[in-house]
Protein backbone atom coordinates (compact mmCIF):
# COMPACT_ATOMS: atom_id res chain seq x y z
CA UNK A 1 0.00 0.00 0.00
CA UNK A 2 1.44 3.37 -1.05
CA UNK A 3 0.67 5.86 1.72
CA UNK A 4 0.90 9.51 0.73
CA UNK A 5 0.98 12.78 2.61
CA UNK A 6 0.19 15.52 0.10
CA UNK A 7 2.02 18.83 0.31
CA UNK A 8 1.83 22.04 -1.69
CA UNK A 9 -0.02 21.84 -5.01
CA UNK A 10 -0.25 18.05 -4.71
CA UNK A 11 -3.14 18.67 -2.32
CA UNK A 12 -5.20 19.72 -5.36
CA UNK A 13 -5.20 16.07 -6.44
CA UNK A 14 -6.67 14.76 -3.17
CA UNK A 15 -10.21 14.20 -4.59
CA UNK A 16 -8.88 12.17 -7.52
CA UNK A 17 -6.54 10.14 -5.31
CA UNK A 18 -9.45 9.30 -3.01
CA UNK A 19 -11.28 7.88 -6.04
CA UNK A 20 -8.13 6.10 -7.17
CA UNK A 21 -7.82 4.46 -3.73
CA UNK A 22 -10.96 2.44 -4.51
CA UNK A 23 -9.16 0.91 -7.47
CA UNK A 24 -5.50 0.49 -6.50
CA UNK A 25 -3.41 0.26 -3.33
CA UNK A 26 -2.89 3.94 -2.55
CA UNK A 27 -4.14 5.95 0.42
CA UNK A 28 -3.83 9.41 1.93
CA UNK A 29 -2.62 9.83 5.51
CA UNK A 30 -0.59 12.16 7.73
CA UNK A 31 2.38 9.83 8.18
CA UNK A 32 2.90 8.70 4.59
CA UNK A 33 5.43 9.55 1.89
CA UNK A 34 5.45 13.36 1.54
CA UNK A 35 4.51 14.13 -2.05
CA UNK A 36 4.92 17.43 -3.87
CA UNK A 37 4.31 18.16 -7.51
CA UNK A 38 4.73 20.85 -10.12
CA UNK A 39 3.97 21.39 -13.80
CA UNK A 40 6.78 21.16 -16.33
CA UNK A 41 7.24 21.30 -20.09
CA UNK A 42 8.99 18.06 -20.96
CA UNK A 43 6.96 15.01 -20.03
CA UNK A 44 7.15 13.25 -16.68
CA UNK A 45 9.81 13.19 -13.98
CA UNK A 46 9.40 11.22 -10.74
CA UNK A 47 11.94 11.41 -7.93
CA UNK A 48 12.04 9.84 -4.49
CA UNK A 49 14.57 10.21 -1.70
CA UNK A 50 13.86 8.86 1.73
CA UNK A 51 10.39 9.93 2.80
CA UNK A 52 9.97 12.63 0.17
CA UNK A 53 8.90 12.40 -3.44
CA UNK A 54 8.11 14.77 -6.30
CA UNK A 55 6.20 14.44 -9.55
CA UNK A 56 6.82 16.93 -12.35
CA UNK A 57 4.27 16.53 -15.13
CA UNK A 58 3.45 18.19 -18.43
CA UNK A 59 -0.01 16.69 -18.89
CA UNK A 60 -2.40 16.16 -16.04
CA UNK A 61 -2.66 12.43 -16.74
CA UNK A 62 1.10 12.15 -16.24
CA UNK A 63 0.68 13.02 -12.57
CA UNK A 64 -1.27 9.78 -12.15
CA UNK A 65 1.32 7.87 -14.16
CA UNK A 66 3.72 9.25 -11.59
CA UNK A 67 1.58 7.77 -8.81
CA UNK A 68 1.75 4.37 -10.51
CA UNK A 69 5.52 4.75 -10.75
CA UNK A 70 5.75 5.52 -7.01
CA UNK A 71 3.68 2.41 -6.30
CA UNK A 72 6.15 0.36 -8.33
CA UNK A 73 9.12 1.80 -6.41
CA UNK A 74 7.41 1.94 -3.02
CA UNK A 75 10.19 -0.01 -1.30
CA UNK A 76 13.08 1.84 -2.95
CA UNK A 77 14.91 4.29 -0.72
CA UNK A 78 15.88 6.44 -3.69
CA UNK A 79 15.14 6.51 -7.40
CA UNK A 80 14.54 8.86 -10.34
CA UNK A 81 12.69 8.42 -13.62
CA UNK A 82 12.16 10.75 -16.57
CA UNK A 83 10.20 10.08 -19.75
CA UNK A 84 8.65 12.03 -22.60
CA UNK A 85 5.97 10.50 -24.85
CA UNK A 86 6.82 9.97 -28.51
CA UNK A 87 3.33 11.04 -29.55
CA UNK A 88 1.32 14.13 -28.62
CA UNK A 89 -1.95 12.17 -28.86
CA UNK A 90 -2.01 8.97 -26.80
CA UNK A 91 -5.12 6.96 -26.06
CA UNK A 92 -7.31 3.96 -26.77
CA UNK A 93 -10.63 3.30 -28.48
CA UNK A 94 -13.39 1.49 -26.60
CA UNK A 95 -15.97 -0.41 -28.65
CA UNK A 96 -19.36 0.43 -27.15
CA UNK A 97 -21.37 -0.85 -30.12
CA UNK A 98 -21.27 -4.64 -29.99
CA UNK A 99 -23.97 -5.18 -27.37
CA UNK A 100 -21.40 -4.45 -24.69
CA UNK A 101 -21.77 -0.81 -23.70
CA UNK A 102 -19.60 -0.22 -20.65
CA UNK A 103 -21.38 0.48 -17.39
CA UNK A 104 -20.63 3.91 -15.95
CA UNK A 105 -18.63 2.28 -13.15
CA UNK A 106 -16.42 0.36 -15.57
CA UNK A 107 -16.01 3.35 -17.88
CA UNK A 108 -14.77 5.46 -14.97
CA UNK A 109 -12.37 2.72 -13.91
CA UNK A 110 -10.94 2.62 -17.43
CA UNK A 111 -10.51 6.41 -17.34
CA UNK A 112 -8.48 6.08 -14.14
CA UNK A 113 -6.40 3.19 -15.47
CA UNK A 114 -5.77 5.21 -18.65
CA UNK A 115 -4.49 8.16 -16.64
CA UNK A 116 -2.13 5.88 -14.68
CA UNK A 117 -0.75 4.66 -18.01
CA UNK A 118 -0.21 8.26 -19.15
CA UNK A 119 -2.93 8.08 -21.82
CA UNK A 120 -4.55 11.44 -22.41
CA UNK A 121 -7.67 10.47 -24.40
CA UNK A 122 -10.29 7.79 -24.91
CA UNK A 123 -12.23 7.41 -28.15
CA UNK A 124 -15.73 6.20 -27.27
CA UNK A 125 -16.80 4.19 -30.30
CA UNK A 126 -20.58 4.53 -30.12
CA UNK A 127 -22.13 3.90 -33.52
CA UNK A 128 -25.60 4.70 -32.22
CA UNK A 129 -25.45 3.72 -28.57
CA UNK A 130 -26.06 7.22 -27.23
CA UNK A 131 -29.02 9.52 -26.88
CA UNK A 132 -30.17 11.79 -29.71
CA UNK A 133 -33.37 13.30 -28.41
CA UNK A 134 -34.97 13.91 -31.82
CA UNK A 135 -34.51 10.23 -32.76
CA UNK A 136 -36.06 7.77 -30.28
CA UNK A 137 -35.27 4.82 -32.59
CA UNK A 138 -31.59 5.78 -32.84
CA UNK A 139 -29.97 3.10 -30.70
CA UNK A 140 -33.40 1.83 -29.63
CA UNK A 141 -33.13 -0.96 -27.01
CA UNK A 142 -29.33 -0.93 -27.29
CA UNK A 143 -28.62 0.28 -23.73
CA UNK A 144 -26.65 3.30 -24.88
CA UNK A 145 -25.56 6.32 -22.85
CA UNK A 146 -27.86 9.23 -22.14
CA UNK A 147 -26.58 12.73 -22.77
CA UNK A 148 -26.29 13.17 -19.01
CA UNK A 149 -24.09 10.08 -18.74
CA UNK A 150 -21.82 11.22 -21.57
CA UNK A 151 -21.39 14.60 -19.86
CA UNK A 152 -20.63 12.78 -16.60
CA UNK A 153 -17.88 10.75 -18.30
CA UNK A 154 -16.54 13.89 -19.96
CA UNK A 155 -16.27 15.68 -16.61
CA UNK A 156 -14.82 12.62 -14.85
CA UNK A 157 -12.18 12.31 -17.56
CA UNK A 158 -11.20 15.97 -17.13
CA UNK A 159 -10.46 15.33 -13.46
CA UNK A 160 -7.79 12.83 -14.52
CA UNK A 161 -6.53 14.62 -17.63
CA UNK A 162 -8.23 12.17 -19.99
CA UNK A 163 -10.24 13.67 -22.87
CA UNK A 164 -13.39 11.82 -23.97
CA UNK A 165 -13.58 11.88 -27.78
CA UNK A 166 -16.70 10.81 -29.70
CA UNK A 167 -16.09 8.15 -32.33
CA UNK A 168 -19.24 7.85 -34.42
CA UNK A 169 -20.40 6.68 -37.85
CA UNK A 170 -21.66 9.00 -40.59
CA UNK A 171 -21.97 6.59 -43.51
CA UNK A 172 -21.88 2.84 -42.81
CA UNK A 173 -21.95 0.55 -39.75
CA UNK A 174 -25.48 1.73 -38.95
CA UNK A 175 -27.44 -1.48 -39.48
CA UNK A 176 -28.91 -1.31 -35.97
CA UNK A 177 -30.48 2.05 -36.83
CA UNK A 178 -31.39 1.53 -40.47
CA UNK A 179 -33.36 -1.65 -39.69
CA UNK A 180 -36.18 0.52 -38.28
CA UNK A 181 -38.87 1.52 -40.77
CA UNK A 182 -38.61 5.23 -39.90
CA UNK A 183 -35.09 5.21 -41.43
CA UNK A 184 -35.71 3.09 -44.53
CA UNK A 185 -35.93 6.18 -46.71
CA UNK A 186 -32.30 7.10 -45.86
CA UNK A 187 -30.90 3.58 -46.19
CA UNK A 188 -28.92 2.98 -49.36
CA UNK A 189 -28.51 -0.72 -48.63
CA UNK A 190 -27.71 -2.81 -45.56
CA UNK A 191 -25.87 -0.69 -43.01
CA UNK A 192 -25.12 2.29 -45.27
CA UNK A 193 -26.75 5.71 -45.33
CA UNK A 194 -28.24 7.14 -48.51
CA UNK A 195 -25.99 10.00 -49.61
CA UNK A 196 -27.25 13.11 -51.43
CA UNK A 197 -30.41 12.88 -49.31
CA UNK A 198 -31.16 15.88 -47.06
CA UNK A 199 -32.78 13.75 -44.36
CA UNK A 200 -29.49 11.87 -44.07
CA UNK A 201 -27.62 15.07 -43.32
CA UNK A 202 -30.25 16.18 -40.85
CA UNK A 203 -29.68 12.95 -38.92
CA UNK A 204 -25.92 13.52 -38.94
CA UNK A 205 -26.47 17.11 -37.83
CA UNK A 206 -28.63 15.96 -34.92
CA UNK A 207 -26.02 13.38 -33.91
CA UNK A 208 -23.20 15.94 -33.96
CA UNK A 209 -25.22 18.44 -31.97
CA UNK A 210 -25.99 15.80 -29.36
CA UNK A 211 -22.29 15.11 -28.85
CA UNK A 212 -21.42 18.80 -28.92
CA UNK A 213 -23.75 19.33 -25.97
CA UNK A 214 -21.96 16.62 -23.96
CA UNK A 215 -18.21 16.85 -24.62
CA UNK A 216 -15.63 19.61 -24.43
CA UNK A 217 -13.19 18.26 -27.01
CA UNK A 218 -12.95 19.78 -30.47
CA UNK A 219 -12.07 16.38 -32.00
CA UNK A 220 -14.55 13.88 -33.42
CA UNK A 221 -14.00 10.68 -35.38
CA UNK A 222 -16.62 10.51 -38.16
CA UNK A 223 -15.99 6.88 -39.15
CA UNK A 224 -16.95 6.35 -42.83
CA UNK A 225 -15.14 2.99 -42.97
CA UNK A 226 -16.27 -0.21 -44.70
CA UNK A 227 -19.07 1.49 -46.66
CA UNK A 228 -19.23 -1.41 -49.10
CA UNK A 229 -22.82 -0.75 -50.20
CA UNK A 230 -22.31 2.94 -51.00
CA UNK A 231 -24.17 3.85 -54.20
CA UNK A 232 -25.25 0.26 -54.84
CA UNK A 233 -28.78 0.14 -53.44
CA UNK A 234 -31.51 2.75 -53.22
CA UNK A 235 -29.06 5.39 -54.47
CA UNK A 236 -28.72 3.78 -57.90
CA UNK A 237 -32.53 3.49 -58.14
CA UNK A 238 -32.94 7.21 -57.46
CA UNK A 239 -29.91 8.71 -59.19
CA UNK A 240 -28.31 6.10 -61.40
CA UNK A 241 -24.69 5.07 -61.31
CA UNK A 242 -21.97 7.37 -60.01
CA UNK A 243 -18.37 6.36 -59.18
CA UNK A 244 -18.13 5.60 -55.48
CA UNK A 245 -15.00 7.71 -55.07
CA UNK A 246 -17.04 10.74 -56.13
CA UNK A 247 -19.81 9.78 -53.72
CA UNK A 248 -17.30 9.41 -50.88
CA UNK A 249 -15.70 12.79 -51.53
CA UNK A 250 -18.98 14.68 -51.89
CA UNK A 251 -20.41 13.04 -48.77
CA UNK A 252 -17.22 13.81 -46.83
CA UNK A 253 -17.52 17.48 -47.80
CA UNK A 254 -21.08 17.63 -46.46
CA UNK A 255 -20.11 15.91 -43.21
CA UNK A 256 -17.16 18.29 -42.73
CA UNK A 257 -19.52 21.25 -43.13
CA UNK A 258 -21.54 19.88 -40.21
CA UNK A 259 -18.35 19.34 -38.20
CA UNK A 260 -17.40 22.96 -38.79
CA UNK A 261 -20.86 24.09 -37.72
CA UNK A 262 -20.33 22.48 -34.31
CA UNK A 263 -16.63 23.38 -33.99
CA UNK A 264 -15.39 19.83 -34.41
CA UNK A 265 -12.17 18.83 -36.15
CA UNK A 266 -12.67 15.50 -37.90
CA UNK A 267 -10.70 12.28 -37.84
CA UNK A 268 -11.79 9.44 -40.12
CA UNK A 269 -10.84 5.93 -41.19
CA UNK A 270 -9.15 5.88 -44.60
CA UNK A 271 -9.82 2.34 -45.77
CA UNK A 272 -12.56 3.14 -48.31
CA UNK A 273 -10.32 5.49 -50.27
CA UNK A 274 -7.64 2.80 -50.49
CA UNK A 275 -10.17 0.15 -51.49
CA UNK A 276 -11.72 2.34 -54.17
CA UNK A 277 -8.32 3.30 -55.55
CA UNK A 278 -7.01 -0.25 -55.70
CA UNK A 279 -9.99 -2.31 -56.84
CA UNK A 280 -11.20 -3.30 -53.34
CA UNK A 281 -7.73 -4.30 -52.16
CA UNK A 282 -6.36 -3.11 -48.82
CA UNK A 283 -2.78 -4.16 -49.55
CA UNK A 284 -1.32 -3.81 -53.04
CA UNK A 285 1.75 -2.88 -55.06
CA UNK A 286 -0.33 -0.80 -57.46
CA UNK A 287 0.65 2.89 -57.65
CA UNK A 288 -1.67 5.46 -56.15
CA UNK A 289 -3.37 7.86 -58.54
CA UNK A 290 -1.76 11.28 -57.75
CA UNK A 291 -5.07 13.03 -58.41
CA UNK A 292 -6.79 11.00 -55.70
Amino acid sequence: MLKLKLAGSAKDFAPQLEKLSELVAVSLCDDGLTLTCNEGTNGLTVTKKGNEANITYQKKCEFFRGILTLMEHENDEEFSLSEAPSFAFNGEMIDNSRNSVLTMKTAKEIIMYSAMLGLDNILLYNEETFEVKEHPYFGYMRMGYTQKEVRELNDFGKEFGVTIIPCIQTLAHLAQTLRWKCYWDICDHGDTLLVEEEKTYQLIDDVMRSWRECVDTDIINIGMDEAFYLGRGQYIDKHGYKPRTELMIEHLKRVLEICKKYNFKAMMWSDMFFRLMFGEDYYTDKPMDPEI
